[in-house]
């Protein structure tokens, strides 16, 4: 994953991306948990740190942005973030396949990915793998004909 090149999304603006790359926050973050955990600290590798430090910052029109970012790039893009950027990446409509993980605990609350759609989306299982105790994972993709209630 380091060696990928990286985009980040904010609505905050370029600026406070940078900030919170300039304190590293994330490296210390595992430093700490690493020392909590019993484990030994290692210095971050500075090559792995330029990586992400020197990630695309995305703060324009989310469609606009994957858009730009599906034209320059011909590998898979990979989005990975919390419910509400997961909203607006469906929003857009250009989510090709849709990679869920179900694990099972009912919570009997969460935060749902699939809300304020404008129109039913209908989507087509392409392949499932059961890892055993653990989760299942699912595959979809948006069929593109005429969607169904």
């Amino acid at each position: 994953m380091n060696d990928i090149p990286k985009a980040v999304f904010t609505t905050r603006g370029a600026q406070s991306v940078r900030r919170e790359r300039a304190k590293a926050q994330s490296m210390k973050d595992a430093d700490a948990s690493l020392e909590r955990s019993g484990g030994r600290k290692r210095d971050a590798d500075p090559k792995v740190l330029k990586m992400w430090q020197d990630a695309y910052v995305a703060s324009g029109p989310i469609e606009d942005e994957i858009g730009k970012l599906k034209r320059e790039h011909e590998r898979p893009l990979l989005a990975q973030g919390g419910a509400g950027f997961a909203r607006s990446l469906i929003a857009t409509g250009l989510v090709d396949k849709f990679f869920l993980l179900v694990h099972p605990v009912a919570l009997g609350k969460g935060l749902p990915i699939f809300t304020g759609l404008e129109k039913p989306l209908a989507l087509e299982l392409e392949s499932s793998t059961v890892f055993p105790a653990v989760a299942t994972g699912l595959v979809y993709r948006p069929t593109r004909g005429p969607s169904s209630p």
